[in-house]
């Protein structure tokens, strides 16, 4: 290979890339005193590949030394350890799928469409505010109605490995509600709050 130096070192891993028409994804152990708890980090950006032949490698270094480990079963690899990937561009995100008809429907999501990621407020601008809010409709009467439940395990049959399925493992029963009745005209209708426990609560809050 051309203008690569050996043993060959990480910044040259995209040059072995170009020349070779590879894709090579490399990881490295975090923590290499903790082998029950492994962590890893991408050293390199993981990349989009339809057609390329991909390696994944990982790259151990203790004492000055180096080396790369050919990762030949990347599932297994992966299947006890924890990715830490705060501060780390990934584009794609390492997940186990149960039939091969799923991993084909998600390679072409991942494939035709960009990555993208939830990007939460920072602190101080997570305050939901309104405009003109002396626009709002006065309300004769507003209901606002929570319900609580149970998880209350059940069985099922068992389903058939051949086929699509869900599983049901609880049902939930309703055991309280919570109602507060607001009006904008309290000489019409003083606003008030109702609540109420019970075996029968749908037949209580009909009747309320």
């Amino acid at each position: 290979m051309k203008g690569i130096e050996y043993p060959v070192t990480k910044e040259d891993i995209p040059k072995v890339e170009k020349q070779n028409n590879l894709i090579i994804n490399v990881f490295a152990l975090k923590d290499q005193t903790n082998k029950q708890r492994l962590c890893i980090q991408f050293m390199f950006q993981i990349k989009k590949v339809k057609k390329c032949y991909v390696v994944d490698l990982l790259y151990i270094e203790n004492n000055g030394n180096a080396h790369y480990c050919l990762i030949k079963d990347l599932d297994s690899f992966l299947c006890a350890t924890i990715m830490d990937i705060n501060n780390l561009h990934v584009e794609i995100v390492y997940k186990d799928f149960k039939r091969e008809e799923t991993l084909e429907k998600h390679k072409k999501i991942c494939y035709d469409y960009e990555p993208c990621r939830t990007i939460m407020p920072e602190p101080g601008k997570n305050i939901l505010e309104f405009n003109n809010h002396h626009f709002k409709i006065d309300y004769l009467l507003l209901s606002i109605v929570i319900f609580e439940a149970c998880n209350i395990p059940m069985q099922s049959c068992t389903p058939d490995p051949d086929k699509s399925y869900t599983k049901p493992i609880s049902k939930q029963e309703i055991n309280s509600y919570g109602m507060y009745v607001h009006s904008d005209y309290p000489e019409i209708y003083k606003s008030q709050y109702f609540h109420y426990d019970g075996d029968d609560v749908v037949k209580k809050y009909v009747e309320k």
